[in-house]
């Protein structure tokens, strides 16, 4: 899984989660009501199966969010994604 190719344009987030974690599922619930109103496309990422993207990105709890903006990196929030925090995107 090539990460820096996906996110080259427009906004991503990088949802970091594990079908184990209870948090991951509210944060899920919250981005799949959240996210037809935006532009922004969410790549879900299981730490399961692709630990070696979560050490890369220093990912260090689940649920966590990565954001890029054509290509670069611009923020990150550990935990479920407040309002405050997503309407920086929409």
């Amino acid at each position: 899984m090539e990460i820096l190719e996906q996110v080259k344009t427009g906004t991503h987030f990088l949802k970091f989660y594990a079908n184990w974690c209870g948090p991951c599922k509210t944060a899920t619930t919250v981005l799949e009501k959240w996210q037809p109103s935006t532009e922004v496309n969410i790549i879900d990422i299981n730490i399961d199966k692709h630990s070696d993207i979560a050490q890369e990105y220093a990912v260090r709890g689940i649920p966590t969010i990565i954001v890029f903006k054509d290509g670069t990196l611009v923020d990150r929030i550990s935990g479920v994604p407040n309002s405050e925090f997503l309407s920086k995107y929409e």
